[in-house]
């Protein structure tokens, strides 16, 4: 690096690639979703890992604004507990709000189960109290022999 060109040069490339992987990681922390398909705490920590990789390139912000912005992300499903959140007078901690979202999702999940087991004892229930249907001496049923003389009638 003999000149002060070739010297401008190589920090302009240095700023500006760093300048585009910062858009890209703020991008990535606004535009991040929480899904159905995945456990709520699995993907509030990916989305800690994006806020990690923010903070090591010198974007830094209040632990309030993110704890405030993953209570945002919540799915839809998780209304009620999210209001619930956003209006307390206390202010949450990271550490506080993962451990209130870790109780919240193992309580969901539990009565999920819980619900999936009534439902099928409740369809065992309805098979086992369905009446057979009565039949004539050949072993149809009434209701089919009717239709039969119908058709005949025709």
């Amino acid at each position: 690096m003999s000149t002060a060109k070739e010297l401008w040069e190589v920090l302009e490339a240095k700023y500006k690639e760093d300048a585009c992987r910062k858009k890209y990681l703020i991008s990535r922390y606004l535009n991040f979703k929480i899904t159905e398909e995945n456990l709520v705490l699995a993907q509030i920590h990916d989305f800690q890992i994006i806020a990690n990789e923010l903070a090591s390139n010198g974007i830094k912000f209040d632990n309030l604004f993110h704890v405030e912005a993953i209570i945002d992300k919540l799915l839809p499903s998780w209304k009620d507990y999210k209001n619930t959140l956003m209006h307390k007078s206390e202010d949450f901690s990271l550490e506080q709000l993962m451990t209130h979202l870790r109780i919240e999702e193992e309580t969901r999940l539990r009565d999920k189960k819980e619900y999936k087991s009534q439902m099928a004892i409740r369809a065992h229930a309805v098979e086992g109290s369905r009446k057979k249907k009565p039949t004539t001496e050949k072993g149809m049923k009434i209701e089919d022999n009717k239709e039969e003389k119908k058709d005949s009638k025709v």
